[in-house]
């Protein structure tokens, strides 16, 4: 297998764990996924290209080097997506929210009472 073979594999098996990660606990929207997706659009279909042609297309170490860090860049991309998936914030205690100042004070400026300047 060549190298640019390899990233290509590299990039697929870097979106397909990511959509497994992403399908395992149901809390995404999503946008992880979109941003691996498209940065492979771009990138693997060009590989794909060289990879099939017999020397026709020009350049093939450039595509090469670029494929490469495609692929890089897909697995540390995972990789952070992990970590933040995986590591905990720190939650606070809840906390009772004091709704009579913010009452007043709404009802203060829906009145007039308190002059805030034109919404823009």
């Amino acid at each position: 297998m060549t190298a640019i073979a390899l990233s290509i594999v590299a990039c697929i098996g870097a979106l397909l764990l990511l959509l497994s990660m992403l399908r395992m606990t149901r809390l995404s929207l999503g946008i992880p996924f979109a941003y691996l997706f498209l940065l492979e659009l771009i990138h693997v279909p060009g590989a794909l290209a060289h990879l099939a042609s017999d020397g026709v297309l020009t350049d093939p170490e450039l595509t090469q080097l670029g494929i490469e860090y495609a692929a890089a860049g897909c697995c540390c991309f995972v990789a952070g997506v992990a970590l933040a998936r995986y590591r905990r914030p720190r939650q606070l205690p809840p906390q009772a929210a004091d709704r009579t100042s913010f009452s007043l004070f709404c009802l203060a400026e829906s009145v007039g009472i308190i002059r805030s300047g034109p919404v823009p």
